[in-house]
Order: C-alpha cells, then structure tokens, then sequence
C-alpha cells in the first residue's frame, strides 16, 4: 500500500469536491429524501467512478510514456483550477422531484453522469498513470 498516492488522492479529491455541484446535490437530495439511500447511491457512484478512473490511469501509463503523462496531468491541473474558478459564480440548479423509493438509484445515476469524465475523475487518471499505485489512489479518491 502506497500510502503517500492514498493520502494525496485523498487530499485532492477532497479539496476539489468542496462546494463542488456533486456535494450540492447530494446535499439536496439528502434534504428531500432519506439520507442512508443518498449515501449509498453516492457512494456505489463515487467507488464505479473511481475504480473506471484508475484503469484507464493504468492504460494510459502502459502507454504514454511517463515524462508526457506528468505533463499532461500538470496541464490537467491548471485547466482544472481555471474552470473551477470560473465557474464559481454559477447557481446550482433546482434538482427535480423523484419517487422516494428509488432514492438510491437516482443519487447513483445523477452522481455518476455528473462526475463522469469531470475535474476529479480526470485528476484521478492522472494520479494513477503517475503513481502506479492503482488501489492506492482508488482507496483514497473514494474516501474523500
């Protein structure tokens, strides 16, 4: 267990979900529905995100060669930081009215096309064709 690529995948994760649309709407679906299913349809989003992240992390590593991926992820970074400034401003939108029984399952699915290739899913590939510390960074990343 690489416990430096745990603790950076946990810190960046958690830093860049601060106020993030993700933490907004499981906030609201929380609010409007049982919490226990909202956890879990996150959770279960957040831990298929993040294991599909640390593949293709892997592949890309197999691949690119390394000076190329830490450019790449630099880069990454500074594009990231940029839109998250950017877009700070921005009001979230209205979630809309679901059937309570499937609280679960519609916290999953909005978590998981919300997140899908964003910021954190993104940094996550990085991280792991960085590192080469697969579990690591999927251990940490779905902590955070």
């Amino acid at each position: 267990m690489d416990y430096a690529a745990l603790s950076i995948a946990f810190t960046l994760l958690f830093l860049a979900e601060m106020g993030d649309k993700t933490q907004l709407m499981a906030m609201t679906l929380a609010h409007r529905y049982r919490v226990l299913p909202v956890v879990v349809g996150t959770f279960a989003a957040f831990a298929l995100l993040n294991l599909i992240a640390v593949l293709v992390g892997e592949g890309v590593a197999r691949i690119v060669p390394r000076n190329a991926v830490l450019v790449v992820a630099g880069l990454l970074f500074l594009l990231f930081a940029w839109r998250s400034w950017r877009d700070a401003a921005e009001e979230p939108t209205e979630a809309t009215t679901i059937d309570h029984r499937r609280a679960w399952l519609t916290s999953f699915t909005l978590i998981f096309v919300a997140e899908l290739g964003d910021k954190t899913q993104l940094a996550m590939v990085a991280l792991a064709a960085k590192t080469g510390a697969l579990w690591s960074v999927y251990i940490g990343g779905t902590l955070a």
